[in-house]
């Protein structure tokens, strides 16, 4: 099969599954796709505080991305013949390279907002409604 037709299948796959997962939103899959993994705001906290709190979260899953990245070079040290594995170039030159990139530019815009919100502004102050109850 040549590869424009696999990728074509790809596509057409996570197109089918991201449209199951929306239509069907209580199931258990869509509520581990779709929920919030990340600090949410407290009560009275300014926004340029909570963008510093997702900035640490941020780098916190960046040092940690760095950790297995360092440690999976470490074993292909010892180890040279696991280089040659495609399942060793997928997750060590690939995919964690890209998530390394995702988290610095994720801590990055989110200092970059704090910093916005702190000197140019706005800077409201986070306040949880409670929601209505249907009777």
């Amino acid at each position: 099969m040549p590869f424009e037709a696999k990728l074509s299948l790809f596509g057409a796959g996570m197109v089918a599954a991201l449209w199951w997962a929306a239509r069907y939103p209580d199931s258990l899959v869509s509520r581990i796709a779709f929920t919030w993994h990340g600090p949410f705001p407290q009560h009275g906290e300014t926004k340029s505080h909570f963008y510093r709190r997702q900035c640490v979260f941020a780098l916190g899953w960046l040092v940690q991305f760095m950790v297995v990245w360092a440690l999976g070079y470490i074993c292909a040290w010892y180890w040279p013949g696991i280089t040659e594995s495609v399942w060793f170039l997928v997750v060590f030159a690939f995919a964690l390279p890209l998530a390394i990139g995702m988290a610095l530019l994720g801590a990055l815009l989110a200092w970059l907002c704090s910093v916005k919100a702190s000197v140019i502004g706005p800077n409201p102050e986070f306040v949880h409604v409670a929601a209505e109850s249907d009777g």
